[in-house]
């Protein structure tokens, strides 16, 4: 980037931002978010609030979440559309501000922290959208509100009008009018159903083509992998009529509020990868066609790995080298050969939520 930038080559800072876009792992996009600022660059910005409002669980609860700078936390405490419950944004930043008090070699105390957080940024907690008992619990102890500021709450709480009405953002931070992408249940979506082609040999790529009529956010892929590696990951290219528009990565990871749902048919027996963030795919008018191509996987192995039942048998009633996936529809496979290109696994069905 700094080259790019330097020499001024936009077509290398470009592609650079396509890279981060793929590769970027929720814990570092705050790190990211920083460079996208200091080389003004929209597109990588965008896309790291698109990972850090998906991701706020996993970023708020991390470590790394201690190091981010003040007015990246502001800006994070204002977003509407995190994925995280507010008593949990609320420990995160007291954590933040506990860790700034530690380091200015003072007691962290409530009215330490209230200086460090700064009325402005307290603001913008929505507390009126806890539960009281969740209030009193976790908001309470840690005196960082005023005497005043608690009585307006529990008077919002009692339906009692509050003079000059209420300092704290009063409406749900996930409303349903502004509902972000994985809040609602990640269905799993056998190949059953889809327009396919879904063929791998030891000289082709793996590729899945599938058809989309309605929007939806593709979440991630179950894959079936050729051993049980604990670090799970593909990378894979994205293709909307044979012209790449996405290349990324998907990593077995912890996914909250993910709540998988499967097909009571369904036989689940793979690995689940999620994106950094769900893709989305518009309601394109008519039936688009998408191929899914997989580059790479972390999981590879020399030895033949089938998985299903044959097909078919030839004349001496030998089992055939091409297995049928039940749960596929009627979808084949090429048994892969000892020799040769190393198996990886194979999709098997698509993560996704519903616009």
């Amino acid at each position: 980037m700094l080259l790019a930038d330097k020499y001024d080559v936009p077509s290398l800072t470009s592609e650079i931002v396509k890279y981060l876009d793929g590769e970027m792992d929720p814990r570092s996009a705050f790190d990211l978010l920083t460079l996208a600022r200091q080389f003004n660059d929209e597109g990588l910005e965008r896309a790291c609030w698109e990972v850090i409002q998906y991701n706020a669980i996993a970023i708020a609860t991390s470590d790394s979440f201690l190091n981010v700078k003040y007015d990246l936390l502001f800006s994070f405490v204002q977003r509407s559309s995190l994925r995280i419950a507010e008593t949990t944004l609320f420990q995160a930043v007291d954590r933040w501000a506990a860790k700034r008090c530690e380091e200015a070699g003072v007691v962290a105390d409530g009215e330490r922290k209230r200086d460090v957080l700064g009325e402005d940024l307290l603001r913008h907690f929505a507390f009126p959208q806890m539960q009281p008992r969740e209030f009193s619990a976790v908001v309470l102890p840690k005196e960082i509100l005023t005497k005043d500021e608690v009585i307006d709450v529990f008077r919002y709480f009692s339906d009692v009008p509050v003079k000059g009405g209420i300092k704290f953002k009063a409406p749900s931070r996930n409303s349903k009018s502004k509902k972000p992408p994985g809040i609602a249940p990640v269905r799993c979506y056998p190949m059953l159903g889809f327009t396919r082609t879904f063929r791998f040999s030891p000289f082709t790529d793996m590729k899945l083509t599938f058809a989309v009529s309605e929007g939806v956010f593709l979440c991630g892929l179950e894959f079936l992998f050729a051993n049980d590696d604990n670090l799970r990951s593909i990378c894979l290219s994205v293709l909307c009529r044979g012209e790449k528009i996405k290349e990324l990565n998907a990593q077995h990871r912890d996914h909250y509020d993910c709540n998988l749902t499967y097909p009571k048919s369904f036989n689940n027996q793979g690995t689940n990868v999620f994106f950094n963030r769900p893709i989305r795919y518009p309601p394109p008018g008519a039936r688009t066609c998408y191929t899914i191509v997989v580059l790479e996987t972390s999981s590879r192995s020399k030895e033949c790995y089938v998985h299903g039942r044959s097909s078919t048998r030839d004349s001496s009633g030998q089992s055939e080298k091409r297995l049928s996936f039940d749960y596929c529809g009627g979808c084949y496979i090429e048994e892969v050969p000892k020799s040769g290109k190393p198996f990886s696994g194979f999709i098997s069905a698509l993560l996704y939520t519903n616009v």
